[in-house]
């Protein structure tokens, strides 16, 4: 009994800056990288919109594409 409370009231919480730091990181990675997927081989989606508003030179579009 006394270590699930170890666990839950020391260990636990002395990991979760390192857990939502690993989560930050990887979430911005993952979404960079569907951007730059979607730029490459896709029909639709934000990549899409931006460079398909970049051939015929909507920079309204794009710019809203890119802060999105």
């Amino acid at each position: 009994m006394q270590d699930i409370s170890l666990l839950t009231y020391v260990i636990f919480p002395s990991c979760l800056p390192d857990l939502f730091t690993g989560l930050r990181v990887a979430i911005g990675v993952a979404y960079s990288t569907l951007v730059a997927a979607e730029t490459v081989a896709a029909v639709s989606g934000i990549g899409w919109l931006v460079l398909d508003a970049s051939k015929f030179l909507r920079s309204d579009v794009m710019i809203v594409g890119i802060i999105i």
